[in-house]
């Protein structure tokens, strides 16, 4: 038996097949797009990435110190330990131990320098040092040097508790430092400062003694720097 496919059934068929063609594909971009929503949806969420420390806040032998610049010198400042407050350039507020000591004798000698001019210097020592003030004063009137600011800008502190308690009246801390003057001279600044606790905060012993040259920090802890 033979199957005669007469002209009229053939054109027919030649016309259904591109609404067949245009089915099956609407058909296998419904199956894809279904496929890859149910892989996205079994994959785990990518966790947020947490944001980059500041590059000023370090961990300090007593936790996070905060590095900004005083009289163009780099200080450590801590929530916790001081200063609290600062008010025309006086920073106040510092905790009765060995952290606050070693960071009221940083700040307090470094604006009752020559650095952070007359201003500031005579307000710190006169509110916040105890000893001959005029003394302090005129040896800041006299003080020049003839290195840059770059040059003599501490790069980086250790300190140690060298006589006194830092939890009772008196306390005496030796200061290292680490600059670029500091190293061209073989060696590191050293600073003794002596501190008394008053009135609910330190007050620095003036006339302070000059920076001598230090040849190692052994002995000493490091605080660190920006």
């Amino acid at each position: 038996m033979s199957y005669v496919v007469s002209e009229t059934t053939g054109a027919a068929r030649r016309r259904r097949w591109p609404w067949v063609v245009a089915a099956v594909v609407v058909l296998l971009l419904v199956a894809t797009t279904a496929f890859w929503l149910g892989r996205s949806n079994s994959q785990p969420a990518a966790r947020p990435t947490s944001p980059a420390p500041s590059p000023s806040e370090q961990q300090g032998p007593w936790g996070p110190l905060q590095w900004r610049p005083v009289a163009d010198s780099p200080l450590p400042f801590s929530a916790e330990h001081g200063p609290r407050t600062v008010t025309d350039g006086l920073a106040r507020g510092f905790s009765h131990d060995k952290a606050g000591a070693v960071l009221a004798a940083l700040h307090i000698s470094t604006r009752a320098s020559s650095a952070a001019g007359p201003r500031t210097y005579r307000a710190v020592v006169r509110e916040q040092t105890y000893g001959d003030k005029q003394a302090q004063l005129s040896q800041l009137s006299r003080q020049s040097s003839s290195a840059s600011a770059a040059a003599t800008r501490p790069q980086q502190w250790w300190y140690a508790i060298t006589g006194g308690d830092p939890r009772g009246d008196l306390v005496q801390v030796s200061l290292v430092a680490s600059s670029e003057q500091s190293r061209q001279m073989g060696g590191y600044a050293h600073l003794t400062r002596t501190l008394s606790w008053r009135n609910g905060d330190w007050r620095l012993q003036v006339p302070t003694p000059a920076p001598e040259l230090r040849t190692s920090t052994a002995g000493h802890t490091r605080i660190g720097g920006p």
